[in-house]
């Protein structure tokens, strides 16, 4: 939270952002020389976030601590949805149990 307090007072922000939700991604401590823990931000206000991601791409090399900070906006439902669409059709074979007309490994 001090990272999005250093927003304000560097002119991206009116007042400090209201967040829903923050918390850090699921996975192991990052050991030295590994990139740090991404943190997951879910911001109340739309506009907030867009001036906060339209910084972000202005700025590009931000650094926050030493490290390299990244920002990525999430899709929305419809986008994902249309992604796994292809998924559906890669697991028919194997709902219907077909099996793959070459076998593996390739005999000679």
């Amino acid at each position: 939270m001090k990272m999005l307090a250093r927003l304000v007072v560097e002119g991206v922000l009116d007042k400090a952002p209201e967040v829903n939700i923050a918390h850090r991604s699921l996975r192991q401590k990052p050991r030295a020389g590994e990139l740090p823990w991404a943190v997951i931000v879910r911001f109340h206000e739309f506009v907030e976030k867009e001036k906060i991601l339209q910084w972000a791409r202005e700025k590009r090399n931000c650094k926050w601590e030493g490290n390299k900070a990244r920002t990525h906006q999430d899709a929305g439902a419809e986008p994902t949805k249309r992604r796994a669409g292809p998924n559906r059709a890669k697991a028919m074979p194997h709902r219907r149990q077909i099996r793959p007309a070459a076998p593996y490994p390739a005999k000679p």
